[in-house]
């Protein structure tokens, strides 16, 4: 799915003031719209626009993040339960738990509870 920062920053925005039915139909337009990755986690590693492979040497933005992803999905794969912030993260962990990812707004913590039907 390709949702621009722009509308990203508008549903995190409205997170808050949204009930328990509007999440559960956004979530169902989230999965239809997301396309299921063929990796089983979110790569460290980016490609340019060119195909070349950048290999970073430190912790980048891009690699904390993958991190963040990765150990939301090792902990969901376990059978706990996580929390993440964004419907951006949510996108992500869409790609790689299609089917089986589950979703819980929590307005009072402003997360989301995250876990998957095992």
């Amino acid at each position: 799915m390709n949702l621009t920062s722009q509308q990203c920053k508008k549903i995190n925005k409205n997170l808050p003031r949204m009930t328990d039915d509007q999440w559960k139909m956004l979530f169902r337009l989230l999965r239809n719209k997301t396309e299921p990755s063929v990796n089983d986690h979110f790569p460290s590693k980016r490609y340019s626009f060119e195909n070349t492979l950048y290999t970073y040497t430190g912790e980048s933005e891009w690699f904390r993040y993958a991190q963040f992803i990765n150990d939301i999905l090792r902990v969901i794969r376990s059978g706990e339960e996580d929390y993440c912030f964004k419907v951006e993260h949510i996108i992500d962990l869409l790609k790689f738990e299609h089917d089986r990812l589950q979703a819980e707004w929590i307005p009072s913590e402003s997360c989301f509870k995250v876990f998957i039907n095992i």
